[in-house]
């Protein structure tokens, strides 16, 4: 029994507690049936316990990954600064010395044009005819979730659902 999966060791127990609920007279209920019903139940709180420590495991596998992720992103950061910094020098040297173009046998580094761009400078001068009015509706959760509550009334359209987790500490 030793190596049966919690789901295994969950119906286990389940069928014991079945047996032991289908004998009338509390006599009949023998030493083997307490000594089954205790090793299920150590092996189902093994199980849970090592469960525990894998959860435990991943959570800090997870504080380890997001720090890793806070610093490559922070490098990528720096990387794309040094670029913007190299390609704005480059363009300054290509505009002072009207260059457009330089090749190497291994590299090519040119100038382009890009299309034409608006920049916003004061958006309350600009005219009627060039704006559009944008209308979003959100639903606000909690307003619904306090009205629930004090009132115990729900609005059409909503329901309340109550989940449960696991915690592990």
């Amino acid at each position: 029994m030793n190596d049966l999966s919690l789901y295994h060791i969950a119906n286990e127990y389940s069928k014991v507690l079945q047996i032991i609920d289908s004998i009338e007279d509390p006599k009949d209920l023998n030493e083997a049936v307490f000594g089954v019903l205790e090793n299920v139940e150590k092996n189902f709180e093994k199980k849970i316990e090592n469960y525990g420590y894998i959860i435990k495991k991943f959570k800090a596998e997870i504080i380890y990954l997001d720090d890793e992720i806070k610093r490559l992103k922070e490098r990528i950061l720096i990387r794309d600064y040094k670029i913007d910094w190299l390609k704005e020098n480059i363009k300054n040297i290509f505009m002072g010395l009207s260059i457009k173009r330089i090749e190497t046998p291994s590299i090519t580094v040119r100038l382009q044009e890009n299309p034409p761009h608006v920049e916003i400078m004061d958006e309350s001068k600009i005219p009627k005819e060039f704006k559009e009015l944008v209308i979003t509706t959100s639903v606000k959760k909690r307003d619904i979730l306090n009205h629930f509550k004090l009132t115990g009334e729900l609005p059409l359209g909503v329901d309340i659902k109550t989940d449960a987790s696991v915690r592990v500490q």
